[in-house]
């Protein structure tokens, strides 16, 4: 289970007349008796990697409501674990066909994975994100013959969160 910490400032002008605050979501409504510097509140038990929307109102002691502050965000935001089995399932001699499977942990926070290649010993490398598939794979074209390349399978979770990255090295064909 995930937490938010939500923390706010108090209404200007008009912070004489709040009696305490209302902080909500669609699901559950609770009343925050907080006052000065301690206008927070800890959201927890929510769902990993799932969007929220809080909803916080000031209400003075006769019951008048102030519009609400609406704060947007993930419950629990980590990256994923790293992708599993990952191999190269074929090799051409400008291609490499790569595939492995999904994360074993928070595999619920992953959004789409991070494929980077570049030649091993060298500096400049490529990247693309590949969507969510049941089975995932990508081939990467356009490679040099007879040279070595080091692949980089990354989990991209919700709000570009990074896993760790998976690793491999593979010689392409003659």
């Amino acid at each position: 289970m995930g937490s938010v910490g939500l923390k706010w400032d108090p209404p200007l002008p008009g912070e004489d007349c709040v009696d305490h605050y209302i902080v909500e979501t669609r699901e559950n409504e609770y009343i925050v008796n907080a006052t000065g510097d301690k206008l927070q509140y800890i959201w927890s038990n929510l769902t990993l990697c799932q969007h929220q929307i809080f909803s916080i109102q000031s209400a003075s002691s006769q019951g008048s409501l102030s519009k609400p502050a609406l704060i947007y965000t993930t419950s629990g935001a980590w990256a994923p674990g790293e992708v599993t089995e990952p191999e190269v399932t074929q090799t051409g001699s400008h291609s490499l066909h790569l595939e492995w499977k999904r994360p074993l942990e928070l595999f619920d926070c992953l959004v789409m994975y991070s494929v980077c290649w570049k030649e091993t010993n060298k500096t400049d490398s490529a990247c693309v994100e590949q969507k969510l598939e049941q089975y995932p794979k990508r081939t990467l074209y356009g490679l040099k013959s007879c040279t070595e390349y080091t692949i980089t399978l990354a989990t991209l979770g919700v709000g570009k969160l990074h896993g760790n990255g998976t690793t491999l090295t593979q010689f392409t064909g003659i």
